[in-house]
């Protein structure tokens, strides 16, 4: 197995030991001059890795990277999604919130401008410096891939259904600072959302949404991530304050969010170190990255946490791979 690190200094790919108490080994640490805000691994098996200065950095074998600057204009990328049944399609999102698709596997890029006329994109803002909304996650419907999702915060939910040609808002009943987004290709109409408010179950891909409130000790939500081989195994972030300040806790949902509880026992104390991500691989292997520059691994769904990767690095993103 493998996991892709996004720093603020590049991209770092390590590779676990034989054993689960082995230390992971570095394979490689790239593009240290850039700034990786989002990491994909495409049907090709490839890792994308892309920046907030306009580029895309793919590899194959984690070590040997080629870089694509074509239509990205130096743009602050923050989203990026394929899908296994249209390998060669692919979408980003971006702050200030855009839409762009590449229909040559990640090489060149097309904006897609039915996004920003959707009626709202006068209003997508953020409270906090320097004050830009941003797409958050981009997934392409696990069975469906012309069906795209979005998340803007502060914006809301957006949907299209003919490959981002067009795009219609979803109801703002799960508020207008979606984080983060979920959903499974065997419960293909459920998406869990996790926003400001807290966390949020729609059972009709947007139309409607849910509040989920048992067993959350805090309603800022912030990750979300759901288990690829187990639909009702659900792990969230969540923070006691908007800021970096204040506790941090994961919670995990083994009954398709139902209820929660918190998971933390091999991990620090995590106050005022912000979650940036949770990736899931298998049945009940997790990773996550917090800001200030850890990754912390579990092969049990949380119920023992280890640290593999310690570092100074502010983290933006976190992708474990199969291998």
């Amino acid at each position: 197995m493998r996991i892709a690190i996004g720093t603020t200094r590049g991209v770092i790919v390590l590779k676990e030991g034989k054993t689960d108490m082995d230390t992971w080994t570095l394979v490689s640490h790239a593009h240290q001059a850039r700034n990786i805000q989002a990491i994909l691994t495409d049907p090709q098996g490839s890792i994308l890795a892309a920046s907030s200065q306009g580029s895309i950095h793919k590899t194959k074998d984690g070590e040997n990277w080629m870089t694509t600057t074509e239509g990205l204009d130096d743009l602050n990328i923050t989203a990026i999604s394929s899908h296994p049944r249209m390998p060669m399609v692919m979408y980003l999102g971006t702050q200030p919130p855009s839409i762009y698709r590449s229909k040559t596997a990640g090489m060149l890029w097309q904006k897609m401008p039915a996004f920003n006329a959707l009626p709202s994109s006068d209003m997508w803002t953020f409270p906090v410096p320097p004050y830009r909304a941003s797409i958050t996650k981009l997934r392409q419907h696990p069975l469906h891939p012309n069906v795209i999702l979005a998340s803007v915060a502060q914006g809301g939910f957006m949907g299209s259904l003919d490959g981002g040609v067009t795009w219609s808002e979803r109801p703002v009943s799960v508020g207008r600072e979606v984080n983060d987004f979920a959903l499974h290709a065997l419960m293909p109409t459920r998406i869990f959302a996790a926003t400001s408010t807290g966390i949020f179950k729609s059972m009709d891909l947007g139309s409607t949404w849910e509040q989920i409130t048992q067993g959350l000790p805090y309603s800022f939500a912030r990750r979300i991530t759901i288990s690829p081989y187990n639909p009702n195994l659900i792990m969230a972030s969540l923070s006691q304050m908007r800021d970096d300040a204040g506790a941090q806790v994961l919670v995990v949902s083994e009954d398709g969010g139902d209820t929660w509880q918190i998971k933390n026992t091999g991990l620090p104390s995590l106050n005022n170190q912000r979650i940036t991500a949770i990736s899931a691989v298998g049945e009940t292997t997790f990773a996550f990255s917090t800001k200030t520059g850890n990754v912390y691994f579990t092969s049990n769904s949380g119920d023992l946490w280890r640290a593999i990767y310690l570092s100074d690095n502010t983290i933006n993103t976190v992708q474990l791979l199969p291998k």
